[in-house]
């Protein structure tokens, strides 16, 4: 949603916070590590790095090319963006580009210590760099990137019933919710 929104030049300004975040492919391969070589009943925080939301949209406009948002806002005015945005953008009939939940979250700093997993696992994983040429040319590819007129939007997708919508799924008569796979 964030990489979305900023593809979309939807995201004019930030706020001081940060967060941890990782590649699926290296949690994916974390996993792994953990069957082999995790010890039984340790945790381990797979992930890859912490990041400062101002670093983020750094990173993306190297990649990019497009500005990154440089003007910092406080949460209290971004709690009245949010408000705003939640009546303006449906008429507009986009999807608020914050929300308050948005908010509280970046605010913060949810940075993690993923030393157990680097030293005990020996998991490495890639730089943020090219996960986000990854997502940003996946999003590309996919014609996701609607905030670009120039691409036509994919036919080939199948329609979406509302956020989060699963296709219907009919069980056959006798099965429920313990039926098993």
């Amino acid at each position: 949603k964030t990489i979305l929104a900023y593809l979309e030049r939807r995201a004019p300004a930030y706020i001081a916070g940060g967060f941890g975040c990782s590649d699926v492919r290296d949690v994916a391969t974390g996993h792994v590590l953990a069957m082999d070589r995790g010890q039984p009943g340790r945790r381990y925080i797979l992930g890859g790095w912490n990041v400062t939301l101002r670093e983020f949209y750094g990173q993306l406009e190297q990649i990019t090319r497009i500005p990154a948002p440089n003007l910092r806002v406080p949460p209290v005015l971004a709690y009245a963006i949010a408000l705003i945005t939640k009546w303006i953008e449906p008429i507009r009939g986009k999807p608020p580009v914050i929300t308050w939940g948005d908010v509280d979250n970046a605010r913060l700093y949810w940075f993690y210590n993923y030393t157990r997993a680097r030293e005990e696992l020996g998991l490495r994983c890639r730089p943020l760099t090219e996960t986000l040429r990854d997502t940003v040319e996946w999003l590309r590819s996919e014609r996701i990137h609607v905030g670009d007129p120039t691409v036509p939007p994919r036919l080939d997708r199948p329609e979406r019933r509302g956020p989060g919508s699963a296709p219907h799924i009919k069980l056959r008569s006798g099965e429920g919710s313990n039926a098993r796979v």
